[in-house]
């Protein structure tokens, strides 16, 4: 196993090594479909899975080694799904065309981050128009053989036994569908009176959501410069006992295709971030959670590849919980604001905040149903889960397909909701405990000993309830959107 796991982990070194030279320079890399298929491999080696067994429900006499069977054993049955050869192809194929898609917007060619840039600032509604409409093309071009995608990994795990590959990714993070989606339309039942109010009591297009609750109602972004935000991270990291010199993490401005992405490449000695933001708080969140990947990575004290690592929903949540010191009104006071103001700069914030969790919750809902169905109508079903849960008109322009996680991060976007809801509680145990939370070096200490340290040698639910006195529950982050 010790073996194993060191060849795991310099497959997963060198892949994240190309995966940033590819988006640093824009171009595939060839490489890495080899490497993919030696993960591939060796996660699905029958000598492997026959060790597994052997062991799995036995006590080899030390906790972290039956913990380790453990992971593995789940890693098995998913890596039998991801790790799929045909499966890996598809994929990477849809991903090559992802990172090198262009869109043109009136007649003029741009990156993905100049689309989202329009549809948030551009006050001319015809031209968010045509930002919103240039994902068509290539959705169309992508629309088949995503849904073949879909078809073949959920062939792939309904013969490991799952009922679907949503229940099969869902279950791996040790959480049930049924409850996820009542969790998801929870929130979004709770909050549907003050989005409503946001948005001005009314309906409106899909393309001006973005523009109304991130653009004119957000917080100044003059307040909050792009040229300003690693010098206020790491003098934040600096006043919380960090050490952002020599923490192992660089921080990347580059166009991708998500709003952020932190790359594990060798932690704890190599963990980048990669980012290409604008000015305002927004941004400032983002980097703030990004850099809460990189530290949970870097503050993991495990040593073996598989319990280093852990379901994508904690990831998350660890992200989170840094994120969320940038929405205390302390932190926006370090700005230069008054009490007032500060507070003033949250309120503005809560129409972007709503809008992340509820699109989140509408890309997560349409595409458990699409994989329920992927011959289905899902420019359609996309459009009716938007309408719904972003109070926007039903527009079925093609544009599911041109979403790069349904490619690359699969079953993923509950991830994002769920993670609000582990930090909100997160936070309201730390406010118990220690009173102030920012400027105060004891909320990193007490993050780190109850979440980052442990890795996966502890399930990450009981780490929740360990650290905050109860399960996870949504309460705190529904009270919190309330307040």
């Amino acid at each position: 196993m010790d073996g194993r796991e060191a060849h795991l982990h310099d497959i997963r070194a060198a892949l994240g090594r190309l995966q940033f030279q590819q988006y640093a320079e824009k171009r595939p890399q060839p490489d890495m479909a080899a490497l993919e298929a030696e993960q591939a491999a060796l996660q699905r080696d029958p000598a492997v899975a026959e060790a597994v067994a052997q062991w799995q429900g036995r006590d080899p006499g030390d906790p972290l080694l039956a913990r380790r069977v453990e992971l593995w054993a789940a890693s098995l049955r998913k890596a039998a799904v991801d790790g799929d050869p045909e499966v890996l192809r598809l994929r990477r194929e849809l991903a090559d065309d992802l990172v090198a898609a262009r869109y043109d917007v009136g007649g003029r060619v741009v990156e993905l981050g100049a689309v989202r840039d329009a549809l948030r600032k551009e006050p001319d509604p015809e031209a968010r128009r045509h930002a919103w409409l240039s994902l068509g093309p290539l959705s169309r071009s992508l629309d088949a053989r995503l849904r073949a995608l879909m078809r073949l990994r959920n062939a792939r795990a309904r013969a490991v036994g799952a009922a679907g590959y949503v229940e099969l990714a869902l279950g791996h993070s040790g959480l049930a569908r049924p409850h996820v989606e009542t969790t998801l339309r929870r929130l979004c039942e709770a909050t549907d009176e003050t989005f409503t109010r946001l948005l001005g009591g009314r309906r409106v297009a899909p393309w001006d959501v973005g523009y109304l609750l991130e653009g004119q109602a957000a917080p100044p972004a003059d307040r909050f410069p792009r040229a300003d935000m690693l010098p206020r991270l790491h003098a934040w990291a600096r006043q919380h006992g960090l050490d952002p010199e020599r923490s192992g993490i660089s921080i990347h401005f580059i166009d991708i295709p998500y709003n952020g992405l932190s790359m594990p490449i060798d932690p704890p000695r190599d963990v980048r971030v990669l980012l290409n933001p604008g000015d305002g708080h927004l941004y400032y969140k983002l980097l703030w959670h990004e850099y809460g990947h990189a530290l949970h990575a870097t503050g993991n004290r495990q040593t073996t590849a598989v319990l280093r690592q852990e379901p994508p929903v904690f990831n998350e949540a660890m992200a989170e919980s840094l994120a969320f010191f940038t929405l205390e009104p302390d932190w926006v006071a370090a700005f230069g604001a008054t009490a007032t103001e500060a507070e003033a700069t949250i309120r503005a914030g809560l129409g972007a905040w709503l809008l992340w969790l509820r699109t989140r919750s509408a890309h997560a809902l349409f595409e458990y149903r699409a994989y329920d169905d992927p011959g289905g109508d899902l420019d359609g079903w996309y459009a009716e889960a938007e309408s719904r849960y972003l109070g926007c008109d039903h527009d079925p322009a093609p544009r599911w397909a041109a979403n790069a996680w349904f490619t690359s991060y699969p079953v993923y976007w509950q991830n994002y909701v769920l993670a609000d809801v582990a930090a909100a509680q997160i936070h309201a145990a730390m406010r118990a405990r220690l009173g102030r939370v920012n400027g105060n070096p004891e909320a990193i200490a007490f993050l780190r000993e109850q979440f980052w340290a442990p890795g996966g040698s502890v399930d990450w639910q009981v780490k929740v309830e360990r650290a905050t006195g109860r399960p996870l529950d949504a309460g705190d982050l529904i009270a919190r959107l309330g307040a």
